[in-house]
């Protein structure tokens, strides 16, 4: 049938495409990509402390103590760590995801389609939340830990500090691009959905047809078909209008006379 609906499976397949088209035009900011940042924190606040810890095991090595002896090489294999990058919490508005349940139509949305729909909501309340970032080493640090790994800078105790003032920064552009992005998506999603086939959708918005044609050649090619059938139908009527006039006097006057095999 040449009518292509706007089924589940063609959804997701479009706004798959618009995500990593936006994507692709529009580059994701990273803090955790942001290696002179991450050094300069490591050399603020990591390396001294891990320095000073050390040096504190260092005083006490075989030091005996009521018959005791302080096994620094144990301690130090559940104190210190080995990193590739710096973690950090900051305390940063707190952010809900919403998504919707229902269609246009008032059809209930298939899960694989809710992600699409998704939006980040401040919270109402103006709460907060610490957040930890990642933030990439050109070299394998050494941290203060335990036997999990190293301790995150709580760098929300350091407000003012310049370097935390520059996380924030980062962490701000990257949550930005993330919050809209999703409404982004959501509004081209809400746009799709208020079409029942894709032919309603590509003749409302032509542009369209350059991501179906990456997602669904083959539908393209479909209603490509269809439209050069209506389009021959027309030209065809055209033609028989234009030229029929001479053909039309010849049929109409034959059926007022009569045919002469009747008398």
């Amino acid at each position: 049938m040449a009518t292509v609906r706007m089924s589940n499976e063609l959804l997701k397949q479009l706004c798959e495409q618009f995500v990593k088209d936006y994507r692709n035009i529009n580059p994701r900011p990273s803090v955790n990509t942001q290696e002179e940042l991450g050094v300069e924190l490591y050399d603020t606040f990591a390396k001294p402390l891990y320095e000073k810890v050390k040096a504190t095991f260092e005083e006490v090595r075989d030091v005996s103590t009521d018959g005791v002896v302080w096994d620094v090489k144990e301690h130090i294999k559940s104190v210190f760590n080995k990193e590739s990058f710096v973690k950090a919490l900051i305390e940063v508005p707190e952010y809900h995801k919403e998504r919707k349940d229902y269609r246009q139509d008032g059809k209930d949305i298939d899960y694989g389609l809710k992600d699409y729909t998704q939006r980040y909501v401040l919270d109402p309340e103006n709460g907060t939340t610490l957040h930890q970032v990642n933030i990439d080493l050109p070299f394998e640090g050494k941290f203060v830990g335990d036997r999990y790994g190293a301790s995150a800078m709580n760098l929300s105790k350091a407000a003012d500090h310049e370097l935390t003032k520059k996380v924030y920064t980062a962490y701000n552009k990257e949550a930005e691009y993330d919050r809209t992005l999703a409404d982004k998506t959501a509004d081209f999603f809400d746009m799709l959905d208020r079409f029942q086939t894709l032919n309603q959708a590509l003749k409302a918005w032509p542009q369209l047809g350059n991501i179906v044609e990456k997602v669904a050649p083959n539908k393209m090619v479909t209603i490509h078909k269809k439209t050069e059938r209506k389009k021959k139908q027309q030209d065809q009527a055209q033609y028989v209008e234009q030229n029929a006039a001479a053909f039309n006097n010849v049929i109409l006057g034959s059926q007022l006379l009569g045919d002469d095999d009747d008398s």
